[in-house]
Order: structure tokens, then sequence, then C-alpha cells
């Protein structure tokens, strides 16, 4: 039924594109919104080297958002989830 409230026993599914954003057939969204400088410059640029750290410790040469579709899906996995956690704690 349209409107229905999430339930985690049914069907639903994840997709991780920017984020882990959960949906399910006929239940009601919730949206959440930043505005564009929300976030300190000194902090993306702080993202932006840990990122390349990232890649350069794991022996991988260039730019880090260069490299990251040439990894495997399960070191893909490894940097997304390391990177979503530490922009979800420090929007929280």
């Amino acid at each position: 039924m349209l409107g229905e409230l999430f339930d985690p026993r049914a069907n639903f599914g994840i997709s991780e594109h920017f984020r882990p954003h959960w949906s399910q057939s006929g239940a009601m969204v919730f949206i959440t919104f930043r505005t564009h400088d929300s976030i300190p410059h000194q902090i993306l640029q702080r993202w932006e080297r840990e990122k390349q750290d990232w890649m350069d410790r794991r022996g991988h040469a260039g730019r880090w958002s260069d490299i990251l579709p040439t990894l495997d899906t399960r070191e893909q996995n490894e940097f997304k989830k390391h990177f979503n956690r530490c922009r979800e704690d420090l929007l929280d």
C-alpha cells in the first residue's frame, strides 16, 4: 500500500551510489540534504589527502578519483565503506 512505513522484514533494495539509499516499494521516503558549504573547506581538503593516502599505501599510482573505477569490486567497496563512514561521522 502506498504511504506505508518502511518494514525491515519486507523486501527492500540498497544502492551505494553516493551514500547508501534504502528503498522499498510503497514505503514513505525521508530525504536529507545539506547546503554546498556546510562542510568546511579544510575538512574537504583533508578528505582528499586521506583518499589519496589510502591509494598510495596500497601501491596505486595516480589521482584517487581516476584509480577508484579501475579497482576490483572488493577494494572499491572497502574504499567506499571507509570514506562514507568518515563523511557520515562528521555529518552526525
